[in-house]
């Protein structure tokens, strides 16, 4: 448990690392537009090892102004993980999340733009753990 811990902070430090990757622009077309070429340019540095536990294998920027981190837990497989320490992990990630979108100077901008946020990590055994969209009315 306390590798798993490590790992769930591990995750929330990369997590407020990434933000700095993702691009601002003015409105609707020309946000989307920005968030698709911030997604090209991390993609072209992808598969990502971001620590020993942890890598980034995309990122997509999705209509509606959405950008999703797709990362694996290399170590984790989904059968190491109950459901409970899932569930643990999930809401203090997205807690995390709220506050540092809702607070961090550097997000002002994509805040301005209503960017919603999507991460999902998977298990080295390609089972998805964990999914969180942070949107505009959470932060």
């Amino acid at each position: 448990m306390e590798k798993k811990l490590r790992t769930a902070f591990a995750i929330l430090l990369i997590l407020a690392l990434s933000f700095a990757f993702a691009a601002c622009g003015s409105k609707d077309d020309a946000d989307q537009k920005a968030l698709e070429e911030a997604a090209d340019k991390l993609n072209a540095q992808c598969p990502m090892t971001i620590d020993s536990e942890t890598v980034l294998d995309n990122v997509v920027a999705s209509a509606g102004k959405v950008f999703q981190y797709n990362y694996t837990l290399v170590n984790y497989a989904s059968t190491d993980f109950t459901a409970e320490e899932v569930a643990e992990l999930q809401t203090t990630i997205e807690d995390y999340l709220i506050s540092t979108i809702a607070s961090n100077s550097d997000m002002a901008e994509l805040r301005d733009m209503g960017t919603t946020f999507k991460y999902v990590y998977k298990a080295n055994d390609g089972v998805e753990l964990v999914s969180i969209t942070i949107t505009p009315d959470q932060y």
